[in-house]
């Protein structure tokens, strides 16, 4: 159960920065187009206008994915819980290292 919250919240949160890389630089180009170029600076052509409010918008790209990485990395980690053994696991046969017989001791190769 505590699995399947935690894969929810990891792809809620996928989809919301999903979202942003797409919304985010539409909003960034718009708003630059239209309200803060003209007060900031004085362009020859509308297209100059465009390429600055486009260059604004991959850099709000940029700005997204790395506030993605940095949520992912400070993300908690989540221990798997103990699900149910596999049909015929018994719990004695463990394996020690090397090479394991069914009751967990090493077997006596090369002796």
């Amino acid at each position: 159960m505590h699995r399947q919250r935690h894969n929810r919240s990891t792809f809620t949160m996928f989809v919301l920065f999903s979202a942003a890389m797409v919304l985010m630089p539409v909003a960034v180009m718009f708003i630059g187009y239209t309200l803060i170029l003209d007060m900031l600076f004085t362009f020859d052509s509308p297209s100059d206008k465009m390429a600055a409010a486009g260059i604004a918008g991959c850099c709000s790209v940029q700005l997204v994915v790395i506030c993605f990485l940095i949520y992912a990395f400070n993300e908690p980690e989540h221990e798997p819980e103990p699900g149910p053994e596999p049909e015929g696991a018994t719990p004695e046969a463990t394996v020690v290292g090397g090479d394991t017989n069914k009751r967990g001791k090493e077997s006596k190769k090369g002796r």
